[in-house]
């Protein structure tokens, strides 16, 4: 993310604020922030790629969930489930789909 646009998210995270687009208020907001990556968040503070500040707003509650490869058992889960949402919303019957590896 560019470094101008991680300042004006935190600048929206501590103030709370937003004005649409073409308005001339600012707006108070209610919101609670989800973020994700594949890269070392620790790493790329380091390297001075990503607010320190910015990242320690949102470093509020860690989970960390290990990469698919490593939790094959949720492979068949997830497929069952895909297959299953691409199916209704095609209009396709589905009673369950059992995928082996």
């Amino acid at each position: 993310m560019d470094m101008a646009l991680q300042a004006k998210l935190l600048r929206f995270l501590q103030t709370g604020t937003v004005r649409r687009i073409g308005d001339v208020q600012m707006r108070s907001v209610n919101v609670r922030i989800i973020c994700a990556t594949h890269r070392d968040p620790y790493k790329a503070v380091a390297d001075r790629r990503f607010r320190e500040d910015l990242f320690y707003r949102l470093h509020v509650l860690p989970i960390f969930v290990p990469p698919l490869r490593v939790r094959k058992e949720d492979v068949l889960v997830l497929a069952n489930r895909f297959s299953a949402v691409l199916c209704q919303r095609r209009g396709k019957s589905l009673h369950k789909l059992f995928f082996s590896i």
